[in-house]
């Protein structure tokens, strides 16, 4: 496990996306791989992790991490007709693996992971030292991994190619992220008419406040995150020394 504190303060990163500057956000970059942090292995409350790859092996020796998988994973990833879509889901569950294991201190084929009815990954660990929220988003080439202390929602989107408007993206993300983590429909409007502070906006029910941050991602990637709004750490692996 290797230690990537705040490196991207000690280099003097920098970037012109907003949540850089958003008030009551600390987005923290750090270098691409399949670490951690040395001193808090897994997030604490009001933490988040996430993790940005390429569907490529460029972190793992492909034979020995095709090993890790489970039988359902190799299953779901043989279902898939597309081969390019079965290689980046079957990266993506290896990598989460990888970075589960060392964080639990554990093989990365003996972590205990199933699906929700969303296919979205869930830890069955009972030596995990509190619940952990878990999701991957896929788009394109490039896949999103996160974790959290608390429950979350997470979307990337590609533009559609018949409506490429990448404003209309960014709210669709925003609006799909909100409604995973309130469990309840979230329309794109509902997302551009929110209340906006830098790269966050504020979207409020008679039960419910929460916080949905935009992501920098490269090229024309749009991506969110929707979080309670006492999340306010983003642990950002593979955006140190980025321009977006």
């Amino acid at each position: 496990m290797q230690d990537t504190t705040h490196a991207g303060a000690a280099r003097g990163f920098h970037s012109s996306h907003p949540i850089y500057a958003t008030p009551g956000i600390e987005f923290i970059p750090h270098r691409s791989g399949l670490h951690t942090r040395k001193e808090h292995a897994l997030p604490r409350s009001g933490e988040l992790m996430i993790w940005r790859l390429a569907a490529s092996w460029d972190y793992l020796n492909r034979e020995e991490a095709a090993l890790w998988l489970s039988r359902e994973e190799t299953a779901r990833m043989r279902h898939h007709r597309n081969p390019a879509f079965a290689r980046r889901y079957a990266i993506a569950r290896v990598s989460l693996r990888r970075i589960l294991g060392d964080a639990l201190d554990k093989s990365p084929e003996t972590v205990a992971l199933s699906d929700d009815a969303h296919g979205q990954p869930v830890l069955d660990e009972s030596g995990c030292p509190s619940p952990l929220s878990l999701r991957i988003a896929f788009a394109g080439i490039w896949i999103t991994l996160a974790m959290s202390a608390d429950a979350f929602g997470l979307e990337t989107l590609l533009p559609d190619t018949a409506r490429p408007d990448t404003d209309m993206s960014l709210a669709s993300a925003r609006a799909a992220c909100a409604s995973q983590l309130l469990a309840q429909p979230v329309d794109y409007v509902e997302a551009l008419c929110a209340h906006r502070v830098g790269a966050m906006s504020l979207m409020r029910d008679d039960a419910n406040a929460i916080r949905v941050i935009d992501l920098p991602m490269p090229g024309n990637i749009s991506a969110a995150i929707a979080t309670p709004i006492s999340t306010s750490t983003l642990h950002a692996f593979g955006w140190l020394s980025r321009s977006f």
